[in-house]
């Protein structure tokens, strides 16, 4: 098999095959805690991306579990994927009981002194990487209720944007389920087309997905 380029690995299921698929490509994106390091030989990293706007994050943050853990040990770069005006114009304000409770805002300055102190780059997406996203997707960021891009869809939509070679980008650990707020149904669709375009191949129940292998018994979501 062809050594694959650049790995987007999801916090969903992993078969045996996708960790050696996984563990063999050239570059690898993880996501916050990255729950599947604990099953696979080779934690490797290339970049973890961490979101610096959640409840859950500030938890870890605030307890520090990033310092110790694998996640954040192992990752070369350090990416989070809100701009700060992003945060500003389409986030649910900070209120007081998210102070009292020591939610912060933003946690990309603290995370990016953070990383740069363990020798580690740090980058946050930028503006119109979000807009970009969310335009890809059919709507318009303008809701602070929502709908918002997953973490794991600004992450595929940047890879896609910067791509400078022809070569796909394989997806692993995707179910598109989540957390209510996120438009799974768009972002599924968007991955489906992408993959008949030949930018995607979609690892699902050890059986890559590919422009020349889509099943057309894999259900298309609405706004496809």
């Amino acid at each position: 098999m062809q050594q694959i380029n650049h790995a987007i690995v999801g916090n969903g299921p992993l078969s045996d095959k996708d960790k050696r698929c996984i563990s063999e490509a050239a570059h690898i994106t993880r996501f916050n805690l990255t729950p599947n390091l604990a099953d696979v030989d080779d934690s490797r990293t290339s970049c973890l991306v961490i979101v610096n706007r959640s409840k859950q994050i500030n938890q870890y943050f605030r307890d520090q579990v990033y310092l110790s853990h694998g996640a954040f040990q192992k990752a070369a770069r350090i990416v989070m994927p809100y701009d700060e005006s992003i945060i500003r114009d389409f986030f649910p304000r900070v209120t007081l009981r998210d102070r009292i409770k020591r939610r912060l805002g933003n946690w990309a300055p603290i995370v990016k002194d953070m990383a740069e102190k363990s020798g580690k780059s740090f980058g946050v997406l930028s503006r119109e990487d979000y807009t970009g996203a969310c335009e890809a997707l059919g709507y318009e960021p303008k809701n602070r209720a929502g709908p918002f891009p997953s973490t794991g869809f600004l992450a595929i939509y940047k890879s896609l944007s910067d791509a400078e070679t022809p070569k796909p980008i394989d997806l692993f650990g995707f179910a598109f389920s989540g957390w209510k707020r996120h438009a799974w149904s768009l972002e599924e669709a968007f991955v489906l087309k992408a993959i008949e375009r030949g930018q995607i191949v979609l690892h699902r129940s050890d059986r890559p997905v590919t422009g020349e292998t889509l099943d057309s018994s894999l259900p298309v979501p609405q706004g496809s």
